[in-house]
């Protein structure tokens, strides 16, 4: 991303083997300032899910598509963390009611042993609380999102073993996936 212009921003798209920038797309947001950090939460199906935040504005997140340029800001959830950059999200597509949701881990505090997850739905322009989970998402900030369901990769609390969940997005339920065995923990 470009911040060249206060007004504006690009994303560049580049070439995996050479590094090379390919595509410059440009997006006009009226309202970004320098004084936001913008994040891709994910893409799924040619939109873009993107995350501002900075300026005490910890929660603003929209969806864009490049191709036709137009934007929606999604309604802040009722939940904040404690502290900046403490949201993990994950993007994608529900196929059983045709709706993208978008996915809010809340995380409180490693000590507290447990995260909440809210599910903010286009269809219905809402966001909801669905669960209390306890693994704390420590290495990414987004999830990964394939075959209907996001993926991250977690610590679980108490007892801080490391493993992988999974978020069905049909049935908007947890599965946790255990890592294989490795005498490296910190591969």
């Amino acid at each position: 991303m470009n911040f060249l212009d206060p007004n504006s921003l690009s994303l560049y798209f580049s070439s995996s083997s050479t590094c090379e920038i390919v595509k410059v797309v440009p997006i006009c947001f009226s309202f970004i300032s320098l004084d936001y950090t913008i994040d891709i939460v994910g893409t799924c199906d040619g939109l873009v899910c993107l995350s501002m935040t900075g300026c005490g504005n910890w929660d603003v997140i929209f969806l864009w598509n490049p191709s036709t340029r137009e934007y929606k800001r999604l309604p802040s959830s009722s939940t904040r963390a404690l502290k900046p950059y403490a949201n993990k999200y994950g993007f994608g597509y529900d196929c059983s009611i045709d709706d993208y949701k978008l996915v809010k881990v809340v995380i409180f505090d490693k000590s507290s042993n447990h995260s909440k997850v809210e599910v903010y739905s286009l269809n219905s322009n809402s966001w909801r609380t669905i669960d209390i989970i306890p693994w704390f998402i420590d290495n990414m900030k987004t999830g990964v999102f394939d075959d209907g369901a996001l993926y991250w990769s977690v610590v679980h609390l108490p007892d801080e073993n490391d493993l992988i969940i999974r978020f069905d997005f049909s049935n908007e339920t947890f599965k946790e996936i255990p890592l294989p065995p490795t005498e490296y923990k910190n591969l």
